[in-house]
């Protein structure tokens, strides 16, 4: 398969160019370094994910804070796993 298309029956590890995985870690800093906090990123993340669906809003049950917090730890976590396909899978 290539990028463009997705296979759902398999999750293999993800291999990036190391210099992609700089690039990947020097944007997320960057996006934290503007937010002016993490915690602020993360709320603007859940803020554009929120608005972009009104419609699926009802189903938001767990309370703001607590989701800010579960993506900011989960994307963190991510980003600094990005040079290593065993962390990330």
């Amino acid at each position: 398969y290539t990028a463009e298309e997705v296979n759902y029956e398999i999750f293999e590890e993800l291999h990036l160019d190391p210099v992609v995985e700089q690039e990947v870690q020097d944007a997320w800093n960057a996006f934290l370094k503007s937010a002016g906090s993490r915690e602020a990123a993360a709320e603007a993340i859940y803020a554009a994910v929120y608005d972009a669906a009104p419609s699926l809003q009802a189903l938001f049950k767990t309370p703001r804070a607590v989701m800010v917090i579960r993506i900011m730890t989960g994307l963190h976590q991510i980003i600094t796993e990005v040079h290593n396909p065993k962390g990330l899978k």
